[in-house]
């Protein structure tokens, strides 16, 4: 069996992480089939700064037991660029201030019931499921994606719709999940 990581930013805290080259791995990058994780959070008012790129779960689309999971809570995560492969998860509400993020095979799972995303880039959908949790046809009562760059859709990647606190939409309610400066 694999290892099992965590780190935690809380109240108002500052993790930085300076270098030319390399990227931060958030679970395992390779193919295998040893069971392992590695999580971070990140809580309000709190910052995880890279100049390196940040790697949420693996690059490849093979066998991978191993997973990476970044939460946040109100909180940022900056790197020049921020990947979400093969067994990584970005979930919560906070900034992802980044000049590209790409979901390539991970899951983003937007909000705290409900809550807003905001990409301060571009975000590239590869691959991968994002997670949408709609309690009311407000924008406060559902979860929102935000992207002040540009969205594109390279692949096909998943959409699923959590209905929740009882609400089921009628067939005229309208929904604003994802928007974007340029699509």
């Amino acid at each position: 069996e694999g290892s099992t990581g965590e780190v935690n930013l809380q109240n108002g805290s500052t993790l930085s992480v300076v270098g030319s080259s390399g990227v931060i791995q958030i679970g395992s990058n390779a193919s295998t089939t040893v069971v392992g994780s590695g999580q971070v959070n990140i809580d309000t008012f709190s910052l995880l700064s890279s100049s390196v790129g940040v790697q949420i779960g693996s690059a490849f689309s093979e066998t991978n037991n191993q997973t990476g999971e970044v939460n946040l809570n109100n909180g940022t995560l900056q790197a020049p660029e921020v990947v979400v492969g093969t067994g990584g998860t970005l979930q919560g509400t906070g900034v992802v201030d980044a000049t590209i993020t790409e979901i390539s095979g991970g899951t983003v799972n937007i909000g705290s019931s409900p809550g807003v995303l905001e990409f301060t880039g571009d975000l590239e959908l590869n691959s991968g499921l994002l997670l949408f949790e709609i309690g009311g046809n407000a924008p406060s009562s559902y979860d929102r994606i935000i992207v002040d760059g540009t969205l594109s859709a390279t692949d096909v990647f998943g959409i699923e719709l959590r209905f929740i606190d009882g609400f089921l939409p009628s067939e005229t309610d309208i929904f604003d999940f994802i928007i974007a400066d340029t699509i």
